[in-house]
């Protein structure tokens, strides 16, 4: 040890403000632990438990007294007199105390080296537990990221064991599923008809009410089977699609018989009564056009043969 790590001061009386407090483990035993700040720096101050009249609190002023030690360059106080101080004016300064160096010769007979094992003894053994709280306010921020690490890895072996006892549930519902079945039977399985659908519409090219199915609608047909027992959902596999209705209802009326002359327009070669021909081509008695004459004028014959035979024949079929 060099001269300049140990240094003492007797008697010493400080003002300093506490930063911080805490509980600390030192040497398997409980302490408390202060860190102040007076005018020459700071200043760490320790307590066995139940030792101190008096817990720091953090911001305020407090006197120390007692006998302060620097080791290895921290300014240690062990066990000192704390209280509340009485305000005194700011220019009011603590007057320095002397301090006294443990000297050591650089040539030692064999006496003064065990008087010097002796003194180191009773140096550390008086600030061995000052010495490790010195130590432990090195880094409290370490002690802080051990104490996070260790957390974390309680959180992840956590979340190991749940996946791990997701993956095993996972691997008996694999297991169980891939468990041959035994073979269905007639009464396992059953047939259930799917009802076919049927729309609507009204079709100008049949007589008036009269009605049609193109195509006729089939009810399709689902396989049920009980694969997993009476007590489990069945699965439906669909065997015949069903096939949609269409239902057809005419809306044409019945052309006046040939020579009745009820009919407004002309009886063509099937003997239906079909309009004139028009200049704007509006549907009429359920006809629309199916030509467009050269002179603009849109026909309704059912057929090419004698359409707009008076209006300059077809110019465009619709």
């Amino acid at each position: 040890m060099r001269k300049s790590d140990v240094e003492q001061s007797k008697g010493s009386v400080v003002r300093a403000e506490a930063l911080r407090c805490q509980r600390v483990i030192i040497q398997g035993k409980p302490a408390l632990k202060a860190v102040f700040r007076d005018a020459q720096g700071l200043l760490v101050a320790m307590w066995r438990e139940g030792k101190t009249p008096v817990v720091p609190e953090t911001g305020k002023a407090y006197q120390l007294s007692g006998e302060i030690k620097t080791v290895h360059g921290q300014r240690l106080l062990a066990e000192p007199a704390i209280s509340v101080p009485a305000e005194v004016p700011a220019a009011a300064k603590p007057k320095a105390k002397p301090s006294v160096r443990l000297a050591i010769p650089s040539k030692l007979t064999m006496p003064s080296k065990r008087r010097l094992a002796i003194t180191a003894a009773a140096v550390f053994g008086f600030f061995g537990l000052v010495g490790a709280l010195g130590a432990h306010d090195a880094a409290p921020q370490a002690a802080i990221d051990v104490q996070d690490s260790a957390t974390a890895a309680v959180r992840s072996s956590q979340g190991t064991a749940k996946t791990a006892e997701t993956s095993q549930k996972a691997a008996i519902q694999q297991a169980a599923s891939a468990t041959p079945q035994p073979p269905l039977t007639p009464d396992d399985c059953q047939d259930k008809a799917v009802p076919f659908m049927t729309t609507t519409r009204y079709d100008p090219s049949l007589p008036a009410g009269q009605v049609s199915y193109s195509p006729q609608g089939a009810d399709g047909k689902d396989k049920v089977c009980y694969v997993h027992g009476r007590s489990q959902a069945p699965e439906t596999t669909r065997v015949v699609q069903p096939v949609n209705e269409v239902k057809l209802i005419g809306t044409k009326e019945a052309a006046p018989a040939a020579g009745s002359g009820a009919c407004d327009g002309y009886v063509n070669v099937d003997g239906n009564c079909v309009p004139s021909p028009s200049a704007d081509g509006a549907a009429q008695r359920g006809y629309s056009p199916t030509f467009k004459c050269k002179d603009g004028t849109y026909s309704y014959a059912q057929n090419s043969q004698g359409a707009c035979s008076r209006h300059g024949g077809i110019g465009q079929r619709l």
